[in-house]
């Protein structure tokens, strides 16, 4: 009897002792786990502040695209609500990067006019500088204000020609070289 008591009680302290062992291996799981769930959480909220930060910052590139088009007595329509092809009520289709840059993908250049053959928004040749006349006074019409080398009536019409193309939305932001004074962005 005292030998089997032996043998349960040696069976008894390693069992103990293996009991002692998992439990702390259980603790040691729970920190773990405790950590991970923590990281996981603090990782959504990096996350979400990565999302809000990047938000901020796109919404104000997007406010200092309206100024920089306010100072050019533009404004930006978006693509809001229903366009007027889109019959499903989602978003307008995005336009290509392409149709951005260019409506005339083989020269980078705006469509002509159909109704007098010019490039939309170039100047036509016949009020380029130097063909009214060979000096700004030789101007052809006589309400032109002094100095001037264009005829007033022609600038007025191109510039109600180019507010018609951009309330009917056809027009064309076309970028032609080194900026404005070089030929840049044309309407």
């Amino acid at each position: 009897m005292a030998q089997r008591l032996k043998v349960v009680e040696g069976k008894y302290a390693r069992a103990k002792e293996e009991l002692g062992r998992r439990a702390g291996e259980i603790e040691i799981l729970k920190m773990q786990n405790e950590q991970l769930s923590q990281a996981h959480e603090q990782g959504m909220i990096n996350v979400v502040k990565t999302l809000t930060q990047e938000n901020k910052d796109l919404s104000a590139e997007v406010e200092e695209m309206k100024a920089f088009l306010a100072e050019y007595g533009l404004s930006w329509v978006g693509s809001k609500g229903k366009s007027a092809g889109d019959s499903n009520g989602g978003a307008a289709k995005k336009p290509s990067r392409q149709s951005l840059s260019s409506s005339h993908p083989k020269d980078g250049l705006p469509p002509k006019n159909p109704a007098d053959g010019h490039r939309l928004g170039g100047i036509p040749r016949s009020i380029s500088p130097g063909a009214v006349g060979s000096s700004p006074t030789e101007a052809s019409h006589t309400n032109d204000p002094e100095g001037c080398p264009y005829p007033l009536d022609d600038l007025l019409q191109k510039i109600k020609d180019l507010n018609l193309l951009v309330t009917e939305g056809k027009g064309l932001a076309v970028k032609r070289g080194g900026g404005a004074g070089a030929g840049g962005a044309v309407v």
